[in-house]
Formats: structure tokens, C-alpha cells, sequence
């Protein structure tokens, strides 16, 4: 949370400046931990691959 740049159009960055000015550092931090933990729970149940997209892209794939 520490990397949060306030000019950054970055989707990521966005997300957690919303949850931080929400939430603070501490809810943020947990929803951030969420957020990574629903990924890689699909992940392993799907036996598949992260592959983050490009920074002009909304979301990350995944893939067998």
C-alpha cells in the first residue's frame, strides 16, 4: 500500500486509493489480501496460470 502513487491512472492504483480513503491503511491492507486470495483460490481450483494484462487493460486472465 506504501507503493500507491496519488497521480497514477493504473487501475490497481485507483482501486486502492478508494479503499484507502474508505477504509484506511489497515482495511485496505485486508481488502487487498482478499482480493489476492479469491484469485489464486480460483487459480488452484482451475489448475490454471495468472497472467496479468497490460496496464491500459481492466482485468488479468487466466489461463489453462
Amino acid at each position: 500500500l506504501r507503493q500507491v502513487r496519488p497521480d497514477s491512472e493504473h487501475p490497481d492504483d485507483h482501486r486502492l486509493r478508494r479503499w484507502l480513503s474508505r477504509h484506511g491503511q489497515k482495511g485496505a491492507a485486508v481488502r487487498l489480501a482478499n482480493r489476492n486470495l479469491r484469485i489464486v483460490w480460483v487459480l488452484l481450483q482451475n489448475d490454471q496460470t495468472y497472467r496479468r494484462q497490460p496496464a491500459g487493460c481492466q482485468e488479468a486472465t487466466m489461463s489453462h
